[in-house]
C-alpha cells in the first residue's frame, strides 16, 4: 500500500479567523493530510500550549521542522508574509487558511497544483479569480482583462509569437460596470481589453511583469463562449494538453462544461466569473479537480 505524506504545518495567527477555522484544520488532521506541530503569531500568550498545541514564538520558528505555515488572517496576510519572509521562511511555504474552506478540498491535490507552477491562459477574469481563490501565484498576463472570441482563437494559434510582441495602446473604451474609461491595447492584430485598468502605461507594466512568468511546460487554457463554432475552434487548437471551454448550452463534449445563469445574473460572463470563486453562485464544479483534468462536477 502506497504511503501518503502527512504534511507538517504551523498555524500562524491567533485572532478571529484562528478561532473560526481551527476546527477545519483539525478535521484535515483527522483525515491524515496534515499534522499541526504548533501555533505561532506576532504576539503569543505566556504559556506552553494553546488548545493542546505547542506555542512557538516567532523567533523560534527556525528551530521547528515543518512543511508549511497556514496563515489565519486575510486582512493582514501580506504583512504576515513579509514578517515570515524576514524569518527566513520561503513564500512557497506560506498558505492562506481560506483554501481549507473550499468544499471537498484535498490538501495533497492542492500541493500538487501549487508545486506544478501552472500558467492559466484565459480570455476573461476567470484565470485571475481562480488563482486568488486557490491562493496560487498568477503566472500569466491574462488577468483582469478580456479578449473577444475571434481574437482569442487567433492568439492561441500562435501563443509564443504574440507573447513576443509589445503591447501597444489603441484606444479608450467606456466600461459600463465601473463607469470608467479603460485602455484597449493591441498585440499586432489582437485587441486586449484591459477593463480593470485606467492607465495604458500601467496596463503595459502589469502585462510585462506577468508575461515573463509564463510556464509554457504547464499551460491550462480557459475560454468562455456562447458560440458553438467558437467552441469547436477552441477544441481544435493543437499543442495544448489541458483546457476547458464554458458554454451556456447543453454539451457532453470532452473539455467543455455547461454553466447556467443564477438569479440576478444577466450575462454569461457573470456565471463564468462567479463560479471561479468560493462564495455565492459557485457550486458548479470543483476548481482543483478541474485544473487536474478530473471530472469537476459537484452535482449529478
Amino acid at each position: 500500500m502506497k504511503l501518503v505524506k502527512r504534511y507538517e504545518v504551523v498555524i500562524y495567527g491567533l485572532g478571529e479567523q484562528h478561532n473560526r477555522n481551527f476546527n477545519i484544520l483539525k478535521y484535515y488532521e483527522c483525515l491524515g493530510q496534515i499534522k499541526i506541530v504548533g501555533v505561532s503569531a506576532k504576539w503569543v500568550p505566556d504559556a506552553w500550549t494553546l488548545d493542546g498545541l505547542k506555542i512557538i514564538k516567532p523567533d523560534q520558528m527556525s528551530l521547528v521542522s515543518f512543511d508549511f505555515v497556514i496563515v489565519m488572517s486575510e486582512l493582514y496576510f501580506d504583512d504576515i508574509v513579509q514578517d515570515l519572509s524576514g524569518l527566513g521562511i520561503e513564500r512557497k511555504k506560506i498558505i492562506s487558511y481560506r483554501v481549507f474552506q473550499i468544499p471537498d478540498f484535498d490538501f495533497h491535490r492542492y500541493i500538487g497544483l501549487k508545486d506544478s507552477n501552472v500558467s492559466i491562459i484565459s480570455n476573461n477574469c476567470w484565470g485571475g479569480i481562480i488563482c486568488q481563490t486557490l491562493g496560487i501565484e498568477c503566472r500569466s498576463p491574462f488577468k483582469n482583462l478580456s479578449i473577444e472570441d475571434v481574437d482569442y482563437i487567433r492568439l492561441l494559434r500562435d501563443l509564443k509569437h504574440y507573447m513576443s510582441l509589445e503591447l501597444k495602446f489603441y484606444q479608450f473604451r467606456f466600461n459600463k460596470n465601473s463607469q470608467k474609461d479603460y485602455p484597449v491595447m493591441m498585440l499586432d492584430d489582437v485587441k486586449v481589453h484591459c477593463n480593470h485598468d485606467t492607465d495604458p502605461h500601467e496596463a503595459v507594466e502589469k502585462w510585462n511583469r506577468r508575461k515573463i512568468k509564463i510556464n509554457y511546460d504547464n499551460l491550462f487554457l480557459e475560454m468562455y463562449t456562447e458560440s458553438v463554432d467558437t467552441m469547436n475552434a477552441f477544441l481544435e487548437l493543437k499543442g495544448y494538453k489541458r483546457r476547458i471551454c464554458f458554454v451556456p448550452f447543453k454539451t457532453e463534449i470532452k473539455n467543455t462544461y455547461q454553466l447556467a445563469l443564477y438569479p440576478e445574473q444577466d450575462h454569461f460572463w457573470q456565471a463564468v466569473n462567479s463560479n471561479a470563486g468560493n462564495g455565492a453562485n459557485s457550486i458548479a464544479y470543483n476548481s482543483l479537480k478541474l485544473l487536474a483534468g478530473m471530472n469537476p462536477a459537484r452535482t449529478e
